[in-house]
């Protein structure tokens, strides 16, 4: 077998692989009721102005997951330029 051969054979394997371990940790992250988007050891993104409902207050948008609906992270607002004179 010639090395491209054995790549098309073991690539596929490997993605469904991965797909099924990713598929089991979910399986097993509901049925042990842990959060699926919890962000362990770093206090900084458990804080309250990355609730859903929170405005940005540098842009005035709300805010989900960390952003505000114009890509904006907390306490930024970009609608500015760098290079204003």
């Amino acid at each position: 077998m010639s090395t491209p051969e054995i790549i098309q054979l073991v690539l596929p394997l490997f993605f469904v692989f991965c797909l099924i371990v990713f598929i089991i940790t979910i399986i097993y992250k509901i049925i042990t009721g842990q959060e699926l988007s919890k962000r362990g050891g770093d206090d900084y993104y458990n804080h309250n102005h990355f609730d859903s409902g929170t405005i940005n207050p540098a842009s005035g948008l709300p805010m989900s997951g960390g952003v505000d609906v114009a890509g904006n992270a907390y306490g930024q607002n970009n609608t500015s330029s760098f290079h204003e004179f």
